[in-house]
């Protein structure tokens, strides 16, 4: 792909004006909000059963790389660089925008740039251990959420809902019927077994 005009570029300037070191609560707090967004549920098969009519357990839930991606990309680049025009609501296309572009090789290279090197060093550094963050914490959330017993705690509070419990009562009712009328047609071919070999010793 030929450079264009517009393309983002890490310039001297642009490191000299940015932050080598983002204060450590600045960088919890970006991580615990945007974290959750990170992940997305899981689509389980089994959870689609009949079954889930009557009591559906809360969803599976795993890490969505795109969107942790975008994530990283406009921490980075509010964070650090502080780059004017990055939107709030930073989509994968605007991510495609700026990493098509390199951001983290363009500040690479610019370690050997006697003028910012130390600077570049700096904030390569703080930025690997905000990123380690953010991968804790997107684990410590996926955990809870996975978990045994938060999620049977969850499956309860929606059965408990008056709705639930009717659905599950009709659908009880509707056993006990299907259950009393399988008897019945057992009763009744036993019936008709027992008069044709009542008949048959007649004669």
């Amino acid at each position: 792909m030929e450079t264009k005009t517009n393309d983002f570029t890490i310039t001297e300037d642009l490191i000299r004006q940015a932050t080598s070191y983002v204060p450590l609560s600045i960088k919890g707090a970006f991580a615990k909000t945007r974290a959750d967004e990170c992940l997305e549920k899981v689509d389980i098969s089994v959870q689609k059963l009949e079954a889930d009519t009557l009591l559906a357990l809360p969803a599976m839930w795993q890490e969505n790389t795109v969107i942790k991606q975008a994530v990283l990309m406009y921490a980075f680049l509010t964070l650090y660089l502080h780059v004017e025009n990055v939107p709030n609501n930073f989509s994968v296309e605007d991510y495609d925008k700026y990493a098509h572009t390199h951001p983290l090789n363009q500040l690479e290279r610019l370690k050997t740039n006697s003028a910012v090197k130390e600077k570049v060093f700096d904030i390569i550094a703080d930025y690997k251990e905000f990123k380690k963050m953010l991968d804790i914490e997107i684990y410590n959330v996926k955990t809870a959420k996975n978990d045994g017993m938060e999620r049977a705690l969850a499956a309860v509070s929606v059965i408990s809902s008056p709705e639930a419990v009717k659905a599950m009562a009709e659908e009880m009712q509707h056993i006990s019927q299907s259950i009393q009328e399988a008897q019945k047609k057992r009763k009744a071919k036993k019936q008709v077994a027992e008069q044709e070999n009542s008949d048959a010793n007649k004669n």
